[in-house]
């Protein structure tokens, strides 16, 4: 039997971080839910959604664990279900990409991302898949965590909508026909 796919978003657990930069990956996984019409079952580390997407099954998770330590829930589920590496997707916020510009990559660092870090921690590897949704700002920021826990202006929400979009497309794409199809989509920059 194919090993099912974990399509993890990274953002914080409450209502006062929902709307906020960090919780892109919420958001995304959040529509990827909603357009699937299924909900969520709170578990121990997170909430997990089940979802089917081309005929492939698919656990859509949300770490309830605080950002810092994303990595708890995604190794627990990736155990749980036996689910191979080049199988776990990771979706999250960069503060270094333009706002709103979609980047993928198989593999990595951290690029000083907390959430990030602690999954390549706890899964003690760096090889899965990364969907990383720009937020840049277009000025200079004094504190850049106060920044990505500040909620999205009304208009940065409109135009994160389209990015939301894009970035469960590439997933769908990614499950479906691998993550070099995917890449050479997405990965270049519009307008080019």
């Amino acid at each position: 039997m194919p090993s099912p796919f974990l399509i993890a978003g990274l953002g914080n657990p409450g209502r006062k971080y929902r709307k906020t930069r960090h919780n892109i990956g919420f958001m995304v996984i959040d529509e990827m839910a909603e357009s699937s019409n299924t909900g969520f079952k709170s578990q121990k580390l997170a909430d997990i959604a089940g979802v089917q997407i081309n005929g492939n099954t698919a656990y859509l998770v949300k770490p309830m664990t605080y950002m810092n330590e994303s990595g708890l829930a995604v190794r627990s589920i990736r155990d749980y279900y036996n689910i191979t590496p080049e199988n776990v997707v990771v979706v999250y916020d960069d503060i270094d990409l333009p706002f709103g510009r979609l980047r993928i990559r198989g593999q990595g660092g951290s690029g000083g991302h907390k959430g990030v870090a602690s999954i390549i921690n706890h899964l003690g590897s760096n090889e899965f898949t990364r969907v990383r949704i720009g937020i840049k700002p277009d000025h200079p920021v004094k504190d850049v965590v106060q920044f990505v826990l500040s909620p999205f202006s009304r208009q940065e929400r409109k135009n994160m909508e389209e990015t939301i979009a894009e970035a469960i497309t590439a997933v769908n794409i990614f499950v479906v026909d691998g993550l070099n199809k995917s890449m050479n989509i997405f990965n270049t920059p519009k307008n080019e």
